[in-house]
This record gives C-alpha cells, structure tokens and sequence, in this order.
C-alpha cells in the first residue's frame, strides 16, 4: 500500500472509532422512557429498577466483592513466565516486568542470550496475614452490600415521598377546579340578578374578582401539578419525556404497631447498622494483619530456567522454601498495630452513633405519624363543618340574610379546609413512609 492509501484508511479508522464512541456514551446517557398510568408500587419498582445512585450502590457493592477475590488470590499458587533477550558487557543483573509474580531476577551471561523463567510460589505461613485480609475484605464487602440496602431505602422513600407529593398537587387542582366551577355560577347569578336590579354592583364585582383570583389559584395549583410530575420523574431516574400518569389517590391508614416494637425491628433490620457491625468486624481483622508482622513469613518457591547463548543452551530447575522475619524496623510494626486498634475503637463508636441515630430516627418518625394521626381527623370534622356552614350561608344569601362577603368567606373556608385535609393526608402518608424507613424495612407499594 502507497503511503497516500495508508493514510486514507488510517483516517477512516479513526473517524469510525470515533464515531462508535459518540454513539456509545450517547447511548449510554441516554434516560430510559416508561408511560402510562403508574401505581405508587409501579413508581417503587421503576426506581429500584432505574435509579442512579441505586446503580452506583450495586457496582460499588460489585467491587468490594471483586476486592474479596484480590485478596483470596494472594492465598493461592501464583505461576508467571518471564523471558529476556539482550546482550550485556557487564554481567547486569535484572528483574522481569513490574506487577509480575511470582517475579523473576537474573544475572544476565556477559554476552548475547535469551533466557526463559517459569515461577512458582505458594505462600506456606504468613502469621495470619492472607486470612486476616481475606477476612477484612469480606467485612467490607458485608458493608458494602448493607450501604447499598440502605440506599434501597432511601430511593424507596424518595420516590414515595414523590409519588404522594404528586398525589397532594394533583387533588389540589381538583380543589380549585371546583372553586372555579362554583364561582362561574355565582357570576351567572349575579349577573342575572344585577340585571333585574336585585343586588348592587358592587356585589357583581366582588364575584367576578374572586372568580378571577380562583382562576388565578387554578394556574397556579396545575403549574404545581407539573412540577409535582417532574420532581416524581426525576426520583425515578426515567427521562422527563416520559407520559405518565398517576393511578392512586391520597389515602389514610393507620398505624397500629408500638414504638418498643418498632424500635426493636429497626435495632434488627437498619442496614446502617449491619454495615457499622461490618466495619468493625473488618478494623478487628485489620488488627490482626498489623501483628502479623511479628511473625515469620515462609513461601514455598520453584524456578525453571533456559537460557540460549552462543555458546549453546541450558536449563535448570530452583525450588526451596524462603522464611523471612524483619528484626528491627523503627517501630514501623508497632505503630501499624496501634493505627489499626485506633481505627477498630473508632469503628466501635461508629456502631454506637448508629444505634443512636436509629432510636432517634424512630423516635421522630413516631412523633410525626402522631401528630398527623390526630390532624387527619381534625382535618375530616373541619371540611364537613366548613361544607355545612357554606350550605347554610348560601340559603341565608338567598333569603335575603345574609351578606355577598359572608358567602365568600364562607367559601374560603371551606377550600381552605379541604386544602388542610389533602396536606393532612399527604403528610400522614409520607411520617408513614419516614417510619418504614426509619425501621429499615422496604415498602414497594400500599399505604404505610
């Protein structure tokens, strides 16, 4: 090939390389899309399937597994073949390749040669070392595998917490919708009744600006609809493209279960915990592997040798057991033994903060779902009396007893009530949420 085709099939190499990489981190950022009407048990199962951070959770809870298997391998036989071929005027001795073990140290002939080594060790005592790492790297992994648990939880109660959000914003519009509706029939009739010269100006003007503001407070209660759409989305980890819908509704249950109980479960389910247990089980063995360092270390070894020179070939085999213990070391051992203790207390005091945190968290959670237990309630008795002084008002209006603004009022109080009831609810189902959580238990769908 010229060097004219050379070039041109080196360029279109490098255009298609190209090419292939683009589309792969588009692909690879692109957002999956769903549609259609979503339960909040669809919603739960969307984000643990979708999440990115629950995705970044499960690798990295993949690399401390593949962490276990570093650390297994340094217990078994390692074999490696290194070769060489130069020529020295010194007799130079050199080593195979960095990363290379077992590895491989040779006195190079003091001429041309091309030697070829075959390694072999297998470590026969290492005081404790090997098991101790092995065993500090399956605590991690342990907690590695907790964390991502716990960030399960968290997604789970992000997206409830969305879902019901959504849920909240939604009604909402109905609210105003029938605000709207109720206040387009009272213009109707003020008109009609201005024009047969029953009520005031005024009063037609009072209707027709308080249409208006419900109008206003419709726009306003849709926008936050949207937005209630898109925060839900977002929790999801789908694209916004997305078409969906919701298939709930706002719903109150209660809680019927104890806080000893409750406490109890979440001192037993909270992966924050299980991963602090964890970390102390690995700061345990990681003491040991500090120690270790007392103890003699003994590998067994083998080496197969053929070298090619000149002169001609030869081969040989090299195998023996190497012991090794380091006498003094400036007190390098004894202060990684007492790093590592330093970091098995603090893993113990992180193990307690978690015990303290959890009782906190389930002691808040409880205090909440009360609070909104009992405002529930009074969020029910307060629409029904709103509705009913709105009834009555409305026959005195028509009869002549009362007044245009005690109407309004009236109604006010009864959209203001109906508003407290759907924030009542919304907030009794997200302490139930935070309760669930708060005991380390995962929820995909229903009410808490």
């Amino acid at each position: 090939m010229n060097t004219r085709g050379w070039r041109y099939g080196f360029l279109c190499a490098l255009v298609l390389m190209v090419a292939t990489i683009a589309a792969h981190a588009q692909t690879s950022s692109t957002l999956p899309t769903i549609s259609g009407p979503l339960t909040l048990a669809d919603a739960v199962l969307t984000a643990l399937k979708y999440n990115p951070m629950l995705q970044a959770a499960g690798f990295q809870a993949s690399a401390a597994q593949a962490r276990v298997g570093m650390a297994k391998a340094m217990t078994r036989p390692l074999v490696a073949v290194s070769a060489f071929a130069g020529k020295s005027s010194m007799g130079d001795i050199v080593t195979s390749p960095p990363n290379i073990m077992p590895s491989a140290i040779l006195a190079f002939p003091n001429k041309g040669a091309v030697v070829g080594q075959a390694g072999f060790m297998f470590p026969i005592y290492t005081g404790g070392r090997l098991n101790g790492a092995v065993r500090s790297a399956e605590a991690l992994s342990a907690a590695a595998g907790s964390d991502r648990a716990s960030v399960q939880q968290d997604v789970t109660l992000e997206t409830r917490t969305a879902y019901h959000g959504a849920l909240l914003t939604s009604a909402t519009v109905e609210v105003y919708r029938d605000l709207v509706n109720e206040e387009r029939e009272r213009v109707r009739i003020a008109e009609a009744a201005f024009r047969e010269g029953k009520i005031a100006k005024y009063d037609l003007l009072r209707n027709q600006s308080g249409l208006a503001e419900a109008e206003q407070q419709l726009a306003n209660a849709e926008r936050d609809s949207r937005i209630g759409i898109v925060e839900m989305k977002a929790a999801l980890g789908v694209s916004q493209s997305s078409d969906i819908s919701l298939a709930d509704q706002l719903a109150y249950c209660k809680v019927t279960e104890t806080l000893d109980s409750l406490v109890e479960r979440a001192i037993e389910n909270r992966p924050e915990l299980s991963a602090a247990r964890s970390r102390v089980r690995s700061a345990l063995k990681n003491v040991d592997v500090a120690k270790s360092a007392y103890s003699p270390v003994i590998y067994a070894s083998a080496m197969q040798g053929i070298t090619s020179t000149s002169d001609g070939s030869d081969s040989g085999l090299t195998a023996g057991v190497a012991v090794g213990i380091p006498l003094v070391d400036g007190g390098g051992r004894r202060a990684a033994v007492a790093e590592a203790r330093a970091m098995l207390e603090a893993m113990k005091r992180e193990e307690q903060q978690a015990v303290v945190g959890i009782e906190r968290d389930v002691h808040t959670a409880w205090a909440e779902v009360q609070a909104a237990d009992k405002n529930v309630g009074l969020s029910e008795a307060a629409v029904a009396q709103a509705g009913e002084d709105y009834r009555v008002i409305k026959l005195r209006y028509e009869a002549g007893k009362a007044i245009n603004v005690e109407v309004l009022d009236a109604l006010a109080s009864l959209v203001r009530a109906r508003n407290n009831r759907l924030t009542a609810l919304y907030e009794h189902s997200v302490a139930g949420d935070k309760l669930v959580r708060a005991v380390g238990e995962l929820r995909t769908g229903g009410s808490p």
